[in-house]
């Protein structure tokens, strides 16, 4: 993909927020951040912290010197640089150096991640997305906003295309952005390709934006993918790199070998350069010789087991997270007694010293990754065929999983969660641990549930490894997926409903609550599921476990194999004929848990199984699906619909063989609904779908627009569609219900139409331009009419979200829309405006357009009649009177009368809501003597000298106090029953005397 095209599916992809002129309050943005799920990268134990901590002080930042760098720090023209080094040479170090240096120097944001493949949370590229969200989120309004309209939704429902489309989004926010990605090599296999695409795309086409630099060992699979002109590779081969190592070794090389060479402390103490020739001898071959002697030696001066440091450095490495000094004390005191917590410590401090570092959060990791890939190292035997010197055993993945499981349970079952609350099958008879009374005669208001909580709480700060155990038994156990009889037994055992160990552990993890021996719990083969536990589940299924039992949610052993994404245990299942269309209490079948999670294999294999991708829930429920079809924009309960709401272009793709033309039509309109621009490209790409079908009434570019993606919309109008096309999105009215189908009557518009009903949101506004802009470019009509005779312009003025669109207004007046247009009762623009609101500058850009201000309905109402209908509701007099002033001055008519109601002047002074100045206005501009002379008679104020100054006004204009009216009678004469006025009209000089046309007077 070229630089430009490059940007422009940038442009379009991404909505540019931009209108919140606010922020969130904080706990409104650790919300966001909780639902991101980001690591600990503010924490001191993150790889961050870790490697600015092992940062000698003056190194670290030679790059900076290169030409590459300047060049790609200075300009827009240089792409990004991506250093390349052997393990051990330094690159974390300098990433951590320069996301410090550059965040001290630069005002732009600075994003970091740090790839460790050894670490559950920094393995993956979904890894480095949540977190660089979360770390944009604070600087970026419109990532705010995006983010909050989504924040309760689960993160797992996400795909990655639209997580990245959110970073794009916080990203085109700034004008310039930094992102340092480290250790590229270390990021999970198979999480590549689309990735690393992104991220060629992301450093390539705007560099001088977002300005990206990478770090990775030379590896071959990566150095193809990223093969592109313009990134700048820099390798470690250069003389720069000398001076930090002279100055590292100055500084470190004491207290590393304090103790084990002492010749060597004198040398260092004494030299201010080191003669590196002189000590060479004394030093390792190579890394691994330096690991595997620092780990004897250390083994032999403290007396601790090689047999121990195994089994600690497997804590270490094969834990699902990373694990605190605490943690790992209370393991080793639970696993090797006598030992109580204080003693443990020390020996987790002092075993594999200094190759395990706590950090000040007091978590425990190897000090280098190279130290683990030296562990793990099964072809070390063959760097020493003679078996001259000893070797330090190697760590097997199998077995130490095995290890842990075990651990896990028997640390979970030695009492550490019988003990949490005061358990009784008798919810009734829980203990309180504030009275020492059950909960059925406690008075001091905790629900159950807050003395389960009190109770569990207390039971992991009393045994610190308990939550680890709780939540990674399970962890472990699908790390070790393999036929062992004495694993099985141990789970066996766990899981068996009587155990309270086990009913414990279903509150905390599972989230049943208050699970007593007689409660419907979770098989061991749900269990199973979860775990994604394959082989464990092969041994229940051969013992006539029931494959289609369900759990207290009502869910299958498949739903959990589905929804956890375990494909090995979804084929098992459908080898012994597990039923597939089961629903649970929520109504959701297991093809919907594993499409609404882009599970692409296990929906693939679960449809050759057979199941129909388009069967709704609510198929039996809905007694004309048509007709409600029409009137639910996107909505759909099958599992197409779970892939085109989230956009999971791999489970689409996969789904598409198994869809008939008109499900194919339905993926293509659902994507295009959604706004999945991917999706929609992959069905056009590779299906003969026309754009010219109708889906539900509705065309695809009118779904386009809806969707409300740029992309979207040109993708359907390059294909040739009718920009003019009318859809049919709904009924008429709701008397269509009872007509029979064929009779029925739709309400019709166009594209354009379902744009301007979009445009009241303003967080779509750069979209909505983009959207325009290309359905005029191909010929939409702007002045088309929708059933109820309404062009787009007008249905800006009530949008979908009952606000005015000002932004659309001024997007279609600019577009050539016409402001003359009149509705079914002849109101014109301007009156449809001042119903909803009172905006000068927009009413005078309608005047400016051409919009008639003294037009009159066909009733002969005058738009200030829906000024004053629809008045301020915070009678905010002076603003109020500046609108009617302008009007009024602008040629609107104050003295017309509507039909049967009266003019607007005369409801001035008949209502006591009004002021005078507001009067003074309206009849400063009123022409029609007649309607001057009907303010005297429907004058009404609660005082007299109100009414003087009213009446005082209408005789400067020119109005005699003698008027009369239709019987003869004047004013004074009409005004009998009315002592306020009576009193007024006579202090103003009415005449008493004066006679009606029957001879009466006063």
């Amino acid at each position: 993909m070229s630089s430009e095209e490059s940007e422009n599916l940038y442009a379009e992809d991404v909505d540019i927020v931009g209108q919140q002129n606010c922020s969130l309050n904080p706990d409104e943005l650790r919300k966001i951040e909780a639902c991101l799920e980001p690591t600990d990268y503010l924490n001191d134990s993150s790889e961050f912290n870790r490697h600015i901590a092992s940062r000698a002080p003056g190194t670290g930042l030679w790059i900076c010197d290169t030409p590459q760098y300047q060049k790609w720090h200075n300009t827009g023209d240089q792409g990004s640089p991506w250093v390349k080094g052997v393990p051990g040479a330094g690159k974390s170090v300098i990433s951590a150096s320069l996301v410090h240096h550059l965040k001290a120097t630069e005002k732009a944001p600075v994003l970091s991640f740090f790839f460790r493949h050894i670490l559950e949370s920094n393995r993956k590229s979904r890894n480095l997305i949540c977190d660089w969200l979360a770390q944009l989120l604070q600087y970026s309004v419109d990532l705010q906003a995006a983010l909050n309209a989504i924040v309760d939704t689960e993160l797992e429902h996400f795909s990655d295309e639209q997580l990245w489309g959110y970073l794009l989004l916080g990203l085109s926010s700034f004008e310039k952005v930094y992102c340092v990605v480290d250790a590229l090599d270390e990021m999970e296999i198979g999480e590549e390709k689309d990735f690393l695409q992104r991220l060629k795309k992301l450093a390539t086409f705007r560099p001088q934006h977002v300005k990206i630099l990478m770090t990775s060992r030379p590896v071959q699979e990566l150095q193809l993918v990223m093969k592109d002109a313009s990134i700048a590779h820099i390798s470690f081969e250069d003389d720069r790199v000398g001076k930090d190592i002279d100055l590292f070794l100055s500084q470190r090389l004491e207290s590393m070998f304090e103790g084990r060479n002492p010749d060597l402390i004198p040398a260092v103490a004494s030299k201010q350069q080191l003669d590196l020739e002189e000590i060479a001898s004394t030093l390792p071959v190579g890394m691994q010789d330096m690991y595997n002697s620092i780990l004897l030696r250390q083994s032999k001066s403290t007396g601790i087991s090689t047999d121990f440091q195994v089994f600690l450095l497997n804590a270490v490495i094969f834990s699902s997270r990373l694990l605190h000094l605490t943690e790992l004390a209370d393991l080793l005191a639970f696993v090797y007694p006598p030992n109580d917590l204080s003693s443990a410590k020390t020996i987790v401090k002092s075993a594999c010293a200094p190759l395990l570092e706590i950090m000040n959060d007091e978590t425990v990791q190897v000090i280098h990754h190279s130290l683990t890939e030296f562990l793990l190292d099964s072809n070390r035997a063959q760097h020493n065929p003679s078996g001259s010197f000893p070797q330090f055993p190697v760590l097997d993945q199998n077995s130490a999983h095995k290890r842990l499981v075990l651990m896990c349970l028997a640390y979970i079952q030695s009492g550490t969660l019988t003990n949490a609350v005061s358990v009784s099958d008798d919810v009734s008879l829980v203990k309180c641990p504030r009275c020492d009374r059950g909960h059925g005669v406690c008075s001091c208001g905790w629900s159950i549930a807050t003395l389960y909580s009190i109770g569990f709480r207390k039971a992991k700060l009393d045994h610190p490894f308990l939550d680890y155990a709780i939540r990674n038994w399970t962890y472990h156990g699908n790390k070790y997926d393999i036929e062992d009889e004495s694993v099985f037994d141990a789970i066996s055992s766990f899981l068996s409903p009587e155990r309270l160990d086990f009913r414990r552990w279903l509150t905390l993890e599972w989230g049943v609550r208050f699970i007593t021996k007689d409660s419907v719990v979770p098989s061991p083969a749900h269990v199973a599921a979860f775990s994604g536990m394959s082989s464990y589940l092969k041994l229940l299924l051969s013992k006539t476990e029931d494959i289609n039992s369900k759990d207290t949610g009502g869910r299958t052993i498949l739903h959990w194999a589905c929804k956890r994404g375990n494909l090995r245990i979804v084929e098992l299942l459908l080898q012994h004929r597990a039923m597939l269309d089961i629903e649970d209490h929520s109504h959701l079948r297991p093809v919907h848990e594993a499409a609404r999670r882009n599970f692409a294999p296990i929906v693939m294999a679960i449809l050759k199984a057979g199941v129909n991708p388009t069967r709704s829930t609510d198929d039996n429920s809905q007694p004309d699906l048509e007709a409600c079809a029409r009137n639910r924009e996107g909505e759909s309960g099958t599992a197409l619909g779970y892939m085109y709401i989230n956009g999971h272009i791999e489970t689409i793709f996969v789904t598409l063989p198994f869809l008939e033309m008109r499900g194919i039509e339905e993926a293509l309109w659902r994507c295009l609904m959604n706004g999945k621009s991917e999706a929609v490209r992959a069905i056009l790409t590779n299906t003969n779908v026309s754009l010219s079908s109708v889906y539900t009434g509705t065309t695809m570019l009118y779904a386009a627009t809806v969707g409300g993606s740029p992309s979207c919309v040109e993708q359907v109008l390059i294909r040739g569609v009718d920009p003019n096309a009318f859809s049919e999105p709904r009924l008429l009215d709701r008397r269509q219900h009872s007509a029979k189908p064929q009779d029925r009557k739709y309400f019709q518009s166009t594209a354009l139409h379902v744009l301007a009903e979009r445009c009241g949101d303003e967080n779509r506004v750069h979209k909505n331009e983009q959207i325009l802009n290309m359905l005029l470019k191909y010929g939409a009509n702007l002045e088309a009419k929708d059933s109820n005779g309404r062009t787009p312009l007008w249905l800006c003025f009530a949008s979908r979200t009952n606000v005015v669109a000002k932004s659309g207004i001024r997007c279609f007046l600019s577009a050539g829309s016409s402001a003359t247009m009149t509705d079914d009762k002849g109101h014109g623009s301007i009156y449809s405006i001042l119903t909803r609101t009172k905006d000068v500058e927009l009413l005078k850009l309608l005047i400016h357009h051409g919009a008639n201000v003294s037009a009159l309905s066909k009733d002969g109402e005058s738009c200030l009649e829906a000024l004053f209908a629809y008045r301020f509701t915070t009678r905010d007099t002076d603003s109020f009177d500046t609108i009617i002033q302008f009007f009024v001055k602008n040629g609107a008519r104050c003295d017309v009368q509507p039909v049967k109601r009266l003019s607007v002047i005369e409801r001035v002074v008949n209502s006591k809501n009004y002021n005078i100045e507001t009067f003074k206005i309206l009849l400063q501009h009123c022409e029609d003597k007649e309607t001057k002379r009907r303010c005297l008679f429907y004058l009404n104020r609660d005082t007299k000298e109100e009414m003087i100054g009213y009446i005082q006004e209408l005789i400067l204009s020119g109005i005699s106090l003698e008027e009369r009216d239709e019987e003869g009678c004047t004013a004074l004469a009409s005004s009998i029953h009315n002592p306020i006025l009576f009193q007024a009209l006579r202090d103003c000089g009415a005449r008493t005397d004066a006679v009606d046309n029957q001879g009466k007077s006063v």
